[in-house]
């Protein structure tokens, strides 16, 4: 934008104006004062010449008034007003009560004559005798001043011209010095903190000026500082989570993120306290210092690292992941798990680059792994499943399959059932086992609306089938046992008896030990329903008997893990469960048999069903269902 000449500044012209005014007003009171001080000159001047004729006169006049001497008179009138210095143009000589005058002196006179008529008395003891009318020119007594006063007006015309252009060229200065702090201010605004102004004196604008540049250099300082400890970490001065979100758009380019997590950090600290866990730290930092020289490190929490722009060898992901023993003093050693991910990162339009990284963060967290170097396929899949979780929590099921897995009854003459599993068909990648999204699907919140979609898929089934006795078993997590729209459905088909009778409910063990009593009430509530539960997972880590004789339960799923450990005590714990199970009426279900020697373990300590890829590898539901509608009873 085009600068506007000082003069045109709205300030310029108001200061303008009002020095103007005040020099008016100046000028007027000083002409006044000139004027009064003409006047009282002339004045002092008449009064000198009164003086001067009065002395003229003397005893002279006093005679010549006494004898009436015409003649005389006349000469001293002619005398006085020949006197050029007296500036007199007429003198009347009067004796004392009379109205004629005894002697004129000139007898006419120009009627165009300015003459301002003064009396003079003669007096001898005190009596007057006569008097004097003296006729005084008034521009006579002025012609002296009159020059000085025209030279006192230009004089002053010509100074007060001089004081305007000095005025004015002040204000000028100080409207530009003005200007150029505000368009310093209005650069500091949109962030250039780099900006200074010329400091010209040490005036109040000088002052003004120097606190400004102060106040952006303590500023931006504060600013810096206060960045700093925005977007780095206080324990290691690496930048942090914040930098890495701001950083990753700048990169335009395919670059290499590896990602590091220190497991159990938190029971670390608890276990050794914040100073030696502050020191392991440190230690584990001089670690990737050593060996990420020409790539940046962020510590984006606690317990995880992100480095950037390098490939990762073997021998780096052996010193920086797995077990380790890392010094944290002179005298002390601690055993690390650093588990962690590489990829290849390729910015793509409108992808959001530091989104996606800090998802596989929680990913990773999520994945029972060492160190696993993703493939530009793997890692796309990844991403595929959170654009699974992100449609699902926008309502979208597109994608979605229905697939199913046989659970056979080992006596004859009982149904099969099954088991609804989801997949995803997906044009790129093929079709999607849960191991790809559901863990993205649980991190963004979108694992209700697929319990939601699934128990749909499951009533859908059952009324199609509603001849066969065959039993649907779904899997419910958390989120929906406990959602209101769970129970206000499960209330409302309390007259759907086949639905309440052929549909069971799978809920993890674990479960149980998070929720504690609020779990058993949920239980009872969907028991109380109509609905059959099954114990999914039993033995995967925080088995409990005791639930067994509490809990409305129908089915008990053995995990897998029981199976694939042989011997004589493993046998011995099958077969506990077995015949507890039995006691209290709960059908046993064994997941994850594959072989034909676990089958017949399964067989031989008298569990009820099985469930694995030995018998049924998991297919669309509709094949599923027609594969047992068409099989022999065994």
């Amino acid at each position: 934008m085009k600068q506007r000449p000082v003069y045109q500044s709205h300030l310029f012209r108001q200061i303008l104006q009002s020095v103007s005014l005040v020099m008016l007003l100046v000028l007027l009171v000083l002409g006044f004062l000139l004027q009064q001080t003409i006047q009282n000159s002339i004045q002092e001047q008449a009064a000198l010449v009164k003086e001067n004729i009065l002395s003229l006169a003397g005893d002279q006049v006093k005679r010549s008034l006494l004898i009436e001497d015409i003649s005389q008179l006349n000469s001293f009138s002619k005398q006085i007003v020949e006197n050029e210095r007296n500036s007199v143009i007429q003198v009347k000589v009067f004796i004392e009560g009379e109205t004629k005058p005894l002697a004129v002196y000139p007898s006419l006179i120009d009627t165009n004559s300015q003459c301002r008529l003064d009396s003079l008395s003669v007096v001898i003891n005190d009596m007057p005798i006569g008097r004097l009318d003296v006729c005084f020119n008034e521009i006579g007594l002025s012609e002296s001043l009159q020059g000085l006063t025209s030279a006192l007006f230009v004089i002053m015309f010509l100074g007060f011209v001089g004081l305007l252009i000095l005025i004015l060229k002040v204000v000028t200065q100080h409207i530009e010095r003005i200007d150029i702090i505000s368009k310093a201010i209005k650069r500091y605004t949109k962030g250039d903190e780099n900006v200074q102004v010329h400091v010209k004196n040490s005036n109040e604008l000088g002052s003004l000026e120097q606190f400004f540049n102060e106040m952006v250099s303590k500023v931006s300082l504060s600013q810096e500082e206060t960045r700093h400890m925005a977007f780095y970490d206080p324990l290691t001065d690496l930048p942090n989570k914040l930098k890495l979100i701001e950083d990753l758009p700048d990169r335009k380019q395919a670059f290499a993120v590896n990602i590091f997590i220190i497991e159990d950090y938190d029971h670390i600290e608890q276990v050794f306290g914040e100073v030696y866990t502050n020191q392991v730290i440190h230690s584990f930092v001089r670690r990737l210092n050593r060996h990420f020289i020409d790539g940046v490190i962020y510590h984006v929490t606690s317990d995880v690292f992100i480095v950037l722009g390098r490939q990762l060898t073997e021998e780096m992901v052996a010193y920086l992941t797995g077990k380790l023993t890392i010094g944290f003093n002179d005298h002390h050693e601690i055993n690390l798990s650093v588990k962690g991910v590489s990829f290849n990162c390729v910015p793509e339009h409108g992808l959001d680059v530091a989104k996606m990284v800090l998802r596989m963060v929680r990913h990773t967290k999520n994945k029972p792994i060492t160190f696993m170097h993703l493939d530009d396929n793997a890692f796309k899949r990844i991403l595929k499943g959170y654009l699974i979780a992100e449609n699902l929590l926008k309502g979208k099921t597109e994608g979605l399959q229905v697939y199913a897995q046989v659970i056979y009854p080992i006596q004859s003459g009982e149904w099969p059932h099954i088991e609804l599993l989801v997949r995803y068909q997906d044009q790129e990648h093929g079709l999607l086992t849960p191991y790809f999204f559901l863990d993205q699907v649980i991190e963004l919140g979108g694992i209700d609306a697929l319990d939601r979609f699934m128990m749909r898929q499951a009533e859908a089934l059952l009324a199609r089938h509603v001849e066969h006795k065959m039993m649907v078993f779904i899997n419910l997590t958390p989120a929906t046992l406990f959602s209101r729209h769970f129970k206000e459905w499960i209330h409302e088909q309390h007259s759907n008896t086949d639905l309440q009778k052929r549909m069971v409910f799978e809920v993890n063990e674990g479960f149980f030990i998070e929720m504690g009593d609020e779990s058993t009430q949920m239980f009872k509530e969907i028991n109380n329903a109509g609905f059959k539960l099954a114990l999914d997972d039993f033995g995967s880590g925080f088995s409990s008997y005791n639930w067994l004789s509490q809990l409305p339960i129908s089915y008990l799923k053995i995990d897998r893990s029981l199976i694939v450990v042989e011997g004589h005590k493993a046998d011995t714990v099958l077969a506990s469960i077995s015949s507890m199970a039995n006691d209290l009426g709960v059908v046993t279900i064994v997941e994850g048999v594959e072989t034909e020697a676990q089958y017949q373990r399964i067989v031989k300590h008298g569990f009820n069903q099985i469930q694995g890829f030995y018998l049924d590898i998991p297919g669309p539901v509709e094949e599923k269902v027609e594969k047992i509608l068409n099989m022999e009873l065994k």
